[in-house]
């Protein structure tokens, strides 16, 4: 990230901007953007990560809202969901999981996701406005 793209970050934390055309474009030029319910939520960190404890999969929550069942996925999504399934649907450790967090108006968000899960949400676009 560049010294103008901090500055611009900084600033708009601080709320020294106003009007939301004018932070959807700064954030929109700033990089990853995520948009969930209609609100455009700056991604703070997105990387991909080694579990070192066990965490909730939120890719989970997604495919059980869709009340999507067997027959709607391809057999071998269907052997993945199981398997997470197996797991408690949770990250267990030494697996590799995706990690966001981002800030909004209610504050901090943090996201994770087994990377097969995620894939799963991604295919079927389980995931609200993504």
């Amino acid at each position: 990230m560049t010294r103008r793209q901090r500055a611009l970050r900084c600033a708009i934390y601080r709320g020294m901007f106003a009007g939301v055309a004018f932070f959807t474009i700064v954030i929109g030029a700033l990089g990853a953007v995520d948009r969930i319910a209609g609100c455009v939520m700056p991604l703070m960190k997105d990387e991909i990560r080694t579990a070192r404890k066990s965490y909730p999969c939120g890719a989970y929550h997604w495919i059980n809202q869709a009340c999507y069942g067997e027959p709607d996925f391809e057999p071998e999504d269907w052997e993945t969901i199981k398997a997470a399934e197996a797991d408690g649907y949770m990250i267990t450790p030494g697996m590799q999981y995706m990690y966001q967090t981002s800030v909004d108006s209610d504050g901090w968000s943090e996201f994770r996701a087994r990377l097969d899960m995620h894939a799963i949400c991604r295919k079927y676009d389980l995931y609200p406005e993504d």
